[in-house]
């Protein structure tokens, strides 16, 4: 995937082919694991899309009440400096990722901080690169944590406590990023910045 060879979806069914035939020659190809492997795989499928259609409803929910618009402007109407509105946007995005998944967050939000953060005098990349930063901070914190439920579903031996102990280090690591990308913009812009030169 990191070498441009496959997309993510591509990468899945690659490493699920290699898997197959890793199987067959180590002579374990044979009907209770292929039952096994279609059962495991229906259950970890099933429990992933009903995390998915639960977030889903519940975004809708939020979209029908307009909590995240309300919450947007209550952002870009705050008389204060800019850093002051987008450290607020950023704590809509890590509260809001707690609940909904990204997408819904994305189509929801996306529309009304992006002329926000623009009309600030920040660069949209850069505020990009944040925002995935922070909706994925989202994503392994709780309540709601999506990912660590989508883990606990699949290691059913593990508590959840325990996924939510183990997410800790991972959720500081993206806050450190988060203050260094945004104290260091270059840090998200050097890149995208050698196809403009």
């Amino acid at each position: 995937i990191f070498a441009g060879l496959f997309t993510p979806n591509e990468g899945a069914a690659v490493g699920c082919l290699l898997s197959f035939i890793y199987m067959i020659l180590k002579g374990k190809f044979n009907k209770k694991n292929m039952i096994f492997s279609i059962t495991e795989t229906a259950k970890t499928v099933g429990m992933t899309f009903l995390i998915v259609i639960g977030a889903n409803i519940f975004g809708n929910f939020l979209a029908i009440t307009k909590m995240p618009m309300s919450l947007a402007t209550f952002a870009s109407n705050l008389e204060v400096s800019r850093y002051v509105v987008f450290a607020v946007i950023c704590l809509i995005y890590a509260l809001l990722g707690m609940f909904m998944d990204a997408m819904a967050m994305l189509l929801l939000t996306v529309p009304i901080f992006v002329p926000v953060i623009i009309g600030l005098g920040f660069d949209p990349i850069w505020f990009g690169v944040i925002m995935i930063l922070v909706m994925e901070l989202g994503l392994i914190t709780p309540p709601v944590g999506l990912n660590c439920y989508v883990m606990a579903g699949i290691a059913k031996d593990v508590p959840l406590q325990t996924i939510f102990k183990g997410a800790l280090p991972y959720a500081i690591a993206i806050f450190i990023a988060i203050i260094l990308v945004t104290v260091f913009p270059q840090l998200a812009l050097w890149l995208p910045n050698l196809f403009y030169i």
